[in-house]
């Protein structure tokens, strides 16, 4: 197992600018660790320059602290999963997971006990001889792995593997990632936009928006007390209103929304560098689950403009006067129809507080 820091890690090409922008990174060794966020946000330039792939503009890769920034990736000991698979179609899925042991001259019978262990990790012992175009998408996807995973590799890096799979198969594929992470202990490093995919895999991530990390940490942190305002947007079902701190006392302070409304808040449940002085501007994140539908004393009110059944829940758009807010509602609960009108109540403890902007 290894370690992997970054150090300012930098990266700037000529036309798009700078894409990767002074990465500062830690990876222990053995943590599923995903880089999160939306397209073009560098996670995949990133997972690419750990690789070899792609030659840092600044900053330094380090392995276990043995500096590898400049190092050709056959030196670098990484097993990588691309989005494509890659694999060699008129190639039998055994000889595609022998093919990085056939480039290292590992031994021919060391090799054949490395490729069936690997296909046994991967469960595909039955289909050594088949040809990898005879496969399954899912099929194909654990082929990458094993080929990736037979090198015994210091750091195995899969960008956005699962992408090609129906959702039944890419929850499939989760689990038995998920498994295959918990047998080897490989150092993996991830890489998604699915931010249910990153939740539902990672020891951490790291968010990540042109080119900088926001936020590191659980899941259970990212969602729950997201750092800045881009977390707070981007992860989950997140509604986030401007307001205004009117006043502050021991652990909690009144804020104040655009339309007069008054809500008390928890001031431990903030980020990081939240002003809580009075007159201060504030974002406050109410989660979709968090809005409730209330007969008598909600906090807002407004028309519900849309209903979308998803079986558990019901997912909904209320318009309300300080904008379109997001709701959630238990699907065999109450059954909110479009043009109803509503109010709504908030739990508390879900409240939480980031910068203004």
């Amino acid at each position: 197992m290894t370690a992997l820091t970054l150090e300012a890690l930098t990266k700037t090409f000529p036309r798009a600018g700078k894409v990767v922008d002074s990465i500062e990174l830690r990876i222990e060794e053995g943590e599923f660790f995903t880089l999160l966020g939306p397209s073009g946000c560098g996670k995949s330039t990133t997972l690419r320059m750990i690789a070899g792939f792609e030659e840092p503009t600044g900053g330094r890769i380090l392995f276990d602290n043995v500096d590898v920034t400049h190092d050709p990736p056959n030196r670098r000991g990484i097993g990588f999963v691309f989005q494509s698979y890659a694999l060699f179609p008129h190639f039998t899925v055994a000889k595609n997971v022998a093919f990085g042991l056939q480039v290292r001259k590992v031994p021919r019978e060391e090799a054949r006990r490395r490729v069936a262990a690997a296909l046994e990790e991967v469960q595909l012992v039955d289909l050594g001889e088949a040809r990898v175009d005879q496969l399954s998408g899912g099929q194909q996807q654990r082929v990458a792995l094993a080929r990736a995973l037979v090198i015994r590799p210091k750091l195995l890096l899969l960008d956005e593997p699962l992408s090609n799979l129906d959702k039944k198969l890419r929850e499939e594929t989760r689990a038995a990632l998920r498994l295959l992470h918990q047998s080897t202990r490989v150092t993996t490093i991830y890489v998604t936009h699915d931010q249910e995919e990153a939740m539902a895999m990672s020891n951490r991530i790291a968010v990540l928006n042109r080119g900088k990390i926001h936020q590191v940490g659980i899941p259970e942190d990212i969602y729950e007390r997201p750092a800045t305002r881009f977390v707070a947007d981007f992860i989950g079902r997140n509604n986030v209103l401007d307001a205004t701190i009117r006043s502050v006392s021991d652990h909690c302070c009144v804020v104040s929304f655009a339309d007069g409304t008054e809500l008390l808040v928890d001031t431990r449940r903030r980020a990081p560098g939240v002003d809580l002085k009075t007159g201060a501007r504030v974002g406050v994140c109410l989660r979709a689950e968090s809005l409730q539908l209330s007969s008598e004393n909600g906090v807002f009110s407004g028309v519900v403009t849309d209903v979308e059944y998803g079986g558990p829940v019901r997912s909904c758009i209320v318009d309300t006067a300080l904008g379109k807010l997001q709701i959630e509602v238990p699907g065999s609960s109450a059954r909110p129809a479009a043009g109803q009108r509503v109010r709504l109540s908030i739990i508390s403890a879900a409240v939480h507080l980031v910068g203004a902007v």
